[in-house]
């Protein structure tokens, strides 16, 4: 309630108080809910993620809320009085916003966004919401804006707009990739086709030159397939760039050699200069530097009609260990037009359309090229004038061969290990290929081993309970129980532990490789094996505390040695047969039983799509391959074994 009270001023002998009350109740309610509201209101404008910003006539900043200070970067002390424009805004933008405080002068409000920089220098994204802002009697005295933080979303944007480029880009590409690839692959097929119905309707036909032109064509189609696959592996990653010996001088001269008919054929010179600062042997790639080379001068031959090809090559130290090394290929030839330069390398680009139809190909080679010469780490340029030549130059960083002292300080190691005696030693023989088997026992009785034989896991465990063995050889893949299996059993019984495992592989897979010596295998080694290979693991293994005592690393690896290469090689077998005639027959016996009996049960279980029992006979034909020295399928037999695990590209196994 409120009361007025009044206290009269009159003759009256008795002094009388009058009070009038009045019901305010509406009043206080009324004051609370503008409290309330104000409040309310204070808080939503403090804590909100929009920043507040309220200036006067002139744009000086009034008031700014925290989320607007959290936003600019600036204290509210930092801001007060002075131009918002001149503190966050720079070039054109200050124009534009200019324009829309005057336009709210006349009682505008509106919506844009603006690029501003904070106070760390950042570059952001706002939306603004702008409005005239009166005092109470309706006078213009401002304006008030809320800000928003887009700077994620432009972004977005911006990324949005670059995928739907590339996308663009891609499908073109794609278009230009499959009508390239649709000529260029129909046309040594067509060759192949038209041939082989002319040589099988007419015997006549089947002559040296008709043979030649099939020849080439199937080898033109192996090429455009071969770069097709290079360009997957090298965009999904799985090219890794080895480092082995390399001896350079035979690598450039070979390259050289290869070239040097067709060049002869066009009357164009082939020149090779090899700087004397280039060294002999290198460690590196052997494989992907002829492809880079050969990539480069089959180019430059190509597209040089008259003249010379040169191949220059010199290096300089970067450190004791390390060399810089030059390529420079350069041409006499037609030449690339200046506008062109910048796009050679992308994949399936060429110089322009008349250069596709007059000399073909694909567009891949330069773009692999360029690819596998920044896997290296190393750096590709080209100059070229059109109708006088091109230049074609690259580095890649190699380290320098230590090839001859490792060799001299292998042998001192190997000459040290076999002073302690393996002779009479146990190996039990975990192995189910009766080929691999009987090459096996040959190579350890060699050695002076005695040893014993377990078709699978399971018969392994059961004989290690009953016998002691100085060591243990493991295949991984066996029927009833694995080698996986096998060495995580023996490495759980607390009796045999400790047994050293050696495990055997015809797989090259390094994961699997891995696998093995995560559950507890000593060494894993691949299959056929090398003889001096696993000859110098067994020294090491059982011999490996005295060889610790005298101080000899426990890596025994085996000196390589040059083989000439033939489809069928028979050296494993001739080496494990200790010059025994009946042994190499036997085997003869063995594998000429073994090989269409597996052939057969591979086909069958193809046929009834049974891919993972496929897989494993295909593992099992591939060891009794491979013991043949047919290294030239090896890639393809392991392509089989490894996607037909998975069901996968099976028109390709097929």
């Amino acid at each position: 309630m409120g009361q007025s009270v009044q206290y009269p001023q009159g003759d009256t002998a008795k002094p009388e108080l009058t009070a009038l009350a009045i019901d305010i109740n509406k009043r206080k309610q009324a004051e609370q809910n503008l409290k309330l509201q104000e409040e309310k209101y204070r808080n939503i404008i403090a804590n909100m993620n929009l920043g507040l910003l309220e200036v006067d006539n002139d744009e000086n900043i009034q008031f700014a809320n925290q989320s607007f200070c959290n936003m600019s970067g600036y204290t509210l002390q930092e801001l007060a009085g002075k131009k918002a424009s001149m503190i966050l805004l720079e070039g054109d933008v200050k124009e534009m916003v200019a324009d829309k405080n005057e336009k709210r002068k006349g009682g505008i409000a509106d919506m844009y966004s603006v690029r501003v920089k904070n106070k760390s220098g950042e570059e952001k994204w706002w939306i603004i919401s702008g409005a005239p802002r009166y005092n109470d009697e309706g006078i213009l005295v401002g304006s008030v804006g809320i800000h928003l933080d887009i700077t994620e979303q432009k972004l977005l944007e911006q990324e949005l707009k670059i995928a739907k480029l590339k996308a663009e880009d891609s499908s073109k590409t794609k278009e230009v990739f499959l009508a390239t690839m649709s000529h260029e692959i129909r046309t040594p097929l067509n060759a192949i086709i038209g041939m082989t119905d002319l040589m099988r309707t007419n015997i006549k036909s089947r002559n040296k030159e008709n043979l030649d032109i099939l020849n080439f064509s199937a080898k033109n189609l192996l090429a455009l397939i071969t770069d097709i696959l290079d360009l997957s592996k090298i965009d999904s990653g799985k090219i890794e760039i080895g480092k082995n010996h390399i001896n350079l001088k035979i690598l450039l001269n070979g390259v050289f050699q290869t070239f040097k008919p067709i060049c002869e054929e066009r009357d164009v010179e082939l020149i090779l200069n090899v700087d004397v600062s280039v060294p002999e042997s290198i460690n590196g790639d052997e494989l992907r530097l002829s492809q880079i080379l050969n990539n480069l001068l089959s180019n430059a031959i190509k597209f040089t009609p008259k003249g010379y090809v040169k191949l220059n090559v010199n290096a300089e130290h970067l450190t004791d260990n390390k060399m810089r090394f030059y390529f420079k290929i350069t041409d006499t030839g037609i030449g690339i037009r200046k506008n062109k330069l910048s796009s050679i390398f992308n994949d399936f680009e060429q110089a322009d359309a008349a250069i596709e139809r007059q000399f073909g190909g694909t567009g891949l080679g330069l773009g692999i090229t360029k690819k596998l010469i920044e896997l290296h780490g190393g750096e590709i340029k080209v100059e070229s004038k059109i109708n006088k030549g091109s230049s074609f130059s690259f580095f890649i960083d190699y380290e320098m061969s230590a090839e001859k002292k490792k060799r001299n300080q292998q042998k001192k190691i190997i000459t040290k290990a076999e002073q302690f005696s393996i002779k009479d030693k146990t190996v039990l023989l975990v192995e189910d290929n009766l080929a691999n088997q009987k090459v096996a026992l040959s190579y350890l009785g060699q050695w002076g081993l005695k040893c014993d034989i377990a078709n699978n896991g399971r018969e392994a465990m059961e004989i290690l309970q009953n016998n002691k063995y100085d060591l243990a050889l493991v295949d991984l893949f066996m029927p009833v129980m694995d080698g996986f299996e096998t060495i995580k059993q023996i490495r759980k019984n607390k009796a045999i532990k400790s047994l050293p495992i050696i495990a055997l592989t015809a797989s090259a897979e390094i994961n699997l490789m891995d696998r093995a010596i995560a559950l507890g295998a000593d060494k894993c080694l691949t299959k056929p094996f090398n003889a001096q290979q696993l000859h110098y693991t067994i020294l090491g293994l059982l011999n490996i505390e005295e060889l610790k005592k005298e101080g000899i690393v426990k890596e025994l690896t085996p000196l390589k040695t040059a083989e000439k290469f033939r489809v069928i090689n028979l050296k494993k077998i001739e080496e494990a047969s200790l010059g025994s005639k009946s042994f190499v027959l036997d085997m003869f016996d063995i594998l000429g039983k073994e090989i269409p009996e597996l052939f057969k049960e591979a086909t069958t279980c193809l046929l009834k799509s049974e891919y993972m029992l496929f897989s494993k006979v295909i593992h099992k034909m591939k060891n009794n391959l491979l013991m043949l020295g047919m290294e030239s399928i090896r890639e393809d037999l392991q392509f089989i074994e490894e996607h037909s695990k998975k069901g996968e590209r099976m028109a390709e196994v097929k």
